[in-house]
């Protein structure tokens, strides 16, 4: 199974079409755009420190500088159902606590899927390993 499978395979049973939800570390976009497609209608924004980098990106995908005041600058006047973090919390692991904490004042339910292995630097983690 594609680490990304997992995923779309778990959110139509806990979200419902009409979802809104924010993919910080979105890349190009395209889990997004395959959540949508099973969760239409629904709304989501995608935001990345280099949207586009590996691939052309679609145009949902918006910069941002990978802090949790910038993650903030997507609230807008609504929360989120959902904030996903898939696969780039290991990018981040430096401030993954100050992400954490500003998505939690925009959804009361943060989706995290991460590899654990060494690309954890040490320290990542304050309450041991």
């Amino acid at each position: 199974m594609k680490r990304d499978d997992l995923l779309k395979s778990l959110l139509p049973d806990y979200f419902k079409p009409g979802c809104t939800w924010l993919d910080v570390g979105a890349g190009d976009g395209s889990v997004s755009l395959e959540l949508h497609k099973l969760l239409k209608p629904s709304d989501f924004h995608c935001i990345d420190i280099a949207p586009g980098k590996r691939k052309p990106y679609h145009p949902t995908v918006h910069k941002f500088d990978g802090t949790g005041e910038g993650l903030l600058s997507f609230k807008g006047n609504a929360s989120y159902s959902f904030v996903l973090f898939n696969f780039v919390l290991h990018h981040a692991a430096h401030r993954m606590w100050d992400l954490l904490q500003a998505a939690a004042t925009l959804t009361n339910c943060i989706i995290i899927q991460e590899d654990l292995d060494e690309e954890w630097p040490a320290g990542a983690f304050p309450f041991g390993s």
